[in-house]
């Protein structure tokens, strides 16, 4: 806390940790943020305290004195003060459970495939594809799958995204030929009651 702070340093702005998100999330911000400045790691500890809130600058305010000898000394009590915060990372195997509904459309499932994908530890793409085949519903996308397999994950994700948007426009395109459908009869209708004053 002795050590002398650059004068022209600009502390960069980062949400401010309150003790009830992810603890590592924030710690990764404040390094990336910090990078940009050049700082000692000296530094690094004393402009820690700015980025905290609530009961983590209350944590913080109970450090002993001279407990902390380098910012990867802090870091580390910090996650380990805060470890429960931290989302507890899935098995792969959870991936074969995410089955498309059959009321989902492909965007919404695609949606929700990505997010549990993030949450999984040592995600493996190459597994990844034949689960997506069998857990996607059956019809034009899971037959061209099937007929036609994906060599990578991520081609795999472009294909489905290329079907969802498919799938998209056509719905899109159904409602509005409904919508004609049923403007259709009312618009004979309202030309025979016309067509009939008319003649009356």
């Amino acid at each position: 806390m002795a050590q002398p702070l650059p004068r022209d340093l600009r502390w960069p702005t980062i949400k401010l940790y309150s003790g009830s998100s992810d603890s590592q999330a924030h710690i990764n911000r404040y390094r990336a943020a910090i990078m940009m400045t050049d700082s000692s790691d000296a530094v690094m500890c004393r402009g820690f305290f700015a980025t905290l809130d609530g009961q983590a600058q209350d944590w913080f305010t109970t450090l002993p004195e001279g407990s902390i000898s380098s910012f990867a000394d802090l870091s580390g009590q910090f996650l380990s003060h805060f470890a429960s915060s931290i989302p507890k990372k899935k098995q792969f195997a959870t991936m074969c459970k995410l089955e498309q509904g059959s009321t989902e459309s492909l965007t919404d499932y695609l949606a929700k495939l990505k997010k549990e994908a993030r949450l999984v530890d040592n995600f493996d793409e190459k597994a990844a594809v034949p689960i997506f085949t069998s857990n996607v519903r059956s019809g034009p996308f899971h037959r061209d799958l099937v007929q036609n397999p994906p060599k990578t994950y991520a081609a795999l994700l472009d294909r489905a995204t290329r079907f969802a948007e498919a799938e998209e426009a056509e719905r899109k395109k159904k409602e509005e030929e409904r919508g004609r459908r049923d403007k259709a009869p009312q618009e004979d209708r309202r030309a025979q009651r016309t067509s009939a004053k008319a003649h009356g």
